[in-house]
């Protein structure tokens, strides 16, 4: 084998590497309150294919706060959106007037969560069949 030919082969294997991880953060669904603070939805990906009997794959999502000078308030980690089982996605999230917000969810059906000035979670609850109408009206 040729140099030229080595070198190639070394390059392709560097390459294969690198494609074998993926890490994305990104943010969406912003809202603001009247209390003032800032809310988004926070996604986070990270997967690494290097060693096939070994893979990771996580995916979290969490909901951040700022105040509107830009100041990092609190993020919260909602669990169990992405399982095996089901895909769940934040669809929208609702301030209230005390700085609390609802959070409507999709997936199978959809669901309300609810989360305190400070960021604490309600149980997941499943919204009665009529709910499709909020779902549509968010697409």
């Amino acid at each position: 084998m040729a140099a030229a030919d080595v070198a190639a082969v070394d390059a392709a294997a560097i390459n294969v590497n690198a494609s074998q991880t993926y890490e994305y953060t990104g943010y969406g669904n912003y809202t603001i309150g009247k209390n003032g603070v800032l809310y988004a939805v926070k996604d986070y990906s990270f997967e690494d294919y290097s060693d096939p009997e070994n893979s990771i794959s996580e995916h979290k999502n969490y909901i951040c706060a700022w105040d509107l000078e830009g100041k990092f308030l609190w993020q919260k980690q909602m669990e169990d959106l992405q399982t095996e089982e089901a895909y769940y996605y934040v669809r929208s999230l609702i301030p209230s007037e005390d700085g609390s917000l609802v959070v409507l969810i999709s997936g199978d059906s959809t669901y309300k969560m609810e989360m305190d000035a400070e960021g604490n979670m309600s149980e997941k609850k499943e919204l009665p069949n009529g709910s499709e109408l909020i779902q549509q009206g968010y697409e």
